[in-house]
């Protein structure tokens, strides 16, 4: 797969700054709020404004989610093991923070922008989502709930 040509492209990109706008709490949680750090990276990583992007964390199954609304901008990702990638990609790990994982921007082998207000990123790298062109020309596109191919 001709990844690097794609990825490229987006990291010729420039790369907006935007903060998340929902902070998780324990209040948030029991009602239903989910924080929106991904909605946050994702909107920066692709330069675009926050509320042009769902808040996936809402959602279930929110990795088929983000999937499907990537693919109708025209992208997708690929999850990938530690360290951080060279492509422009979604990075998820602890946040310093109690509130579990955390997702914030990577970017030639490190984080260029965490979204909370604090920004004090990840104490680890659990993986990242690198985002690339989509569909890829030669390359079956599958399904994007299991995986198997169309």
């Amino acid at each position: 797969m001709p990844a690097e040509p794609a990825s490229a492209e987006l990291s010729a990109r420039p790369l907006r700054r935007v903060t998340q706008s929902i902070l998780w709490s324990p209040e948030n949680e029991a009602s239903g709020i989910y924080g929106n750090c991904l909605q946050a990276a994702i909107a920066s990583a692709l330069d675009m404004e926050l509320e042009a992007v769902p808040n996936f964390a809402a959602f279930t199954w929110w990795d088929p989610a983000a999937r499907l609304w990537l693919r109708g901008q025209g992208r997708d990702w690929r999850m990938v093991p530690p360290p951080v990638p060279q492509q422009r990609s979604i990075v998820v790990g602890p946040s310093p923070r109690p509130t579990g994982l955390h997702a914030v921007v990577g970017e030639a082998g490190g984080i260029v922008w965490d979204p909370h207000p604090d920004r004090t990123g990840l104490t680890a790298i659990r993986h990242s989502y690198v985002l690339e062109r989509w569909p890829v020309p030669g390359v079956s596109s599958g399904c994007v709930i299991c995986g198997s191919a169309a």
